[in-house]
């Protein structure tokens, strides 16, 4: 936005939508893999949440926290999701009602016209010229059978080159399939809408799919000065129904940008607020690598905690101990407690609460930040529960793994 203020409003509507669609195309592809891969997919998702790998001290919290709760959010979005496919639905119905209700046949000098200027986008197709008494802004309507609908009586209120720039100009949308493009976009944003990025790239697509109609009336008309009087003309029209139909002008900013851009020859830029909006996510963005990149501690695939860092501020105290089954270490536990004991009383509260059924192929972790078995995190209620039973200080970690699947000593500490 920033270096293309002088590029066609094509080139940036291309890009924008190239990114839209990526979005788009990227969300739709994890989901699939997600639903076609449920198990496998449900099983590394509890592991990266469950912080199994390298540090996350700032995003571990809230990637638990998200998914903890993750059947609240989604009812949440289920509920508000519902209400704009509702909301959707009946912009898709006012549109067939504007259409088919109200209406009139303009005067056949007119209509002869608008097929003529149709004729000189190389629009082969028919499209219907309509009077609606239902709006006050000429609309554009329809993909298979498009039509376009003016003001009852506006043909007669305005010159006739500032009708055939409007008549261009919507005519522009259908040669471009606008109205198509509008509705997956609505669509989309009706998905997102919690998505603040998609909806502000949805938002500059609407402006720049503008930008290019009026273009698009510039090449056929070379008039500008009679495109920036119809517009003006408009100002103070406002739609009787907002929903999915492409109109010629219902937003007064909008109005102004466009005519400023035909004036000045120059694309908007960021405004003061998009500025701020841009630096506060870079900012998130940094903060985020920040995090991923800070010191913690390192697990292996199994989610099970190797003790190469020394807790800040506490004397390291390794134990280990081989057993004809298992491996279990233990960091900085105190001298009243014993690791072998305590590893066996874990295990055994562990099958109570129904976490395992079996000793065996079993392997966890437990410290002051979380309870991990078989490389899932567990809830924070049992890992309370825990944690108040057996940590009693500061930098106190347990691992127990069991030696059917054994690891090289290479791989502990």
């Amino acid at each position: 936005m920033q270096v293309s203020k002088n590029s066609t409003p094509g080139l940036r509507y291309n890009i924008l939508g190239g990114i839209f669609l990526s979005f788009t195309g990227v969300s739709a592809a994890t989901f699939i893999f997600l639903w076609t891969n449920h198990s496998t997919a449900i099983h590394h998702t509890q592991v990266i949440t469950g912080g199994t790998i390298k540090g996350y001290p700032l995003l571990q919290p809230l990637l638990y926290y998200f998914r903890e709760y993750s059947a609240g959010f989604f009812g949440i979005w289920l509920m508000i999701f519902l209400l704009k496919s509702i909301r959707l639905i009946i912009d898709l119905k006012d549109i067939s009602r504007i259409r088919h209700t109200h209406i009139s046949s303009p005067d056949p000098v007119w209509q002869q016209r608008f097929r003529d200027l149709a004729q000189r986008l190389n629009l082969q197709y028919t499209i219907q010229l309509i009077e609606s008494g239902r709006i006050t802004i000429p609309a554009t309507v329809g993909f298979l059978k498009p039509c376009v609908l003016l003001p009852l009586g506006l043909l007669s209120r305005l010159p006739p080159y500032q009708i055939e720039a409007i008549l261009l100009h919507e005519l522009a949308h259908i040669k471009r399939n606008d109205f198509l493009n509008n509705t997956i976009q609505k669509i989309v944003e009706t998905l997102f809408f919690f998505n603040p990025f998609l909806l502000w790239i949805a938002k500059l697509l609407r402006e720049e799919r503008e930008h290019c109609c009026d273009e698009i009336v510039l090449a056929h008309t070379q008039d500008k000065k009679g495109l920036i009087q119809a517009l003006i003309s408009f100002r103070e029209y406002q739609l009787s129904v907002q929903g999915l139909h492409l109109n010629f002008g219902n937003n007064k900013a909008q109005l102004l940008q466009r005519v400023k851009r035909m004036a000045s020859q120059q694309n908007k830029v960021l405004s003061y607020t998009e500025k701020l909006f841009v630096t506060a996510s870079l900012l998130l963005f940094i903060g985020m690598c920040c995090s991923v990149c800070s010191p913690g501690n390192y697990y292996n695939s199994e989610g099970m905690i190797s003790f190469s860092q020394q807790p800040t501020g506490v004397a390291a105290n390794y134990e280990k101990i081989v057993l004809p089954d298992a491996v279990i270490e233990s960091v900085n536990m105190s001298n009243n407690q014993d690791t072998l004991k305590v590893a066996q009383a874990i295990t055994d509260d562990l099958i109570r609460h129904g976490i395992i059924s079996t000793r065996k192929a079993l392997h966890y972790q437990l410290n002051h930040d979380a309870l991990i078995v078989n490389g899932i995190r567990q809830s924070d209620i049992l890992h309370e529960q825990l944690k108040l039973k057996y940590i009693h200080e500061k930098g106190w970690a347990l691992r127990y793994e069991n030696l059917i699947n054994p690891v090289s000593d290479n791989n502990m500490t």
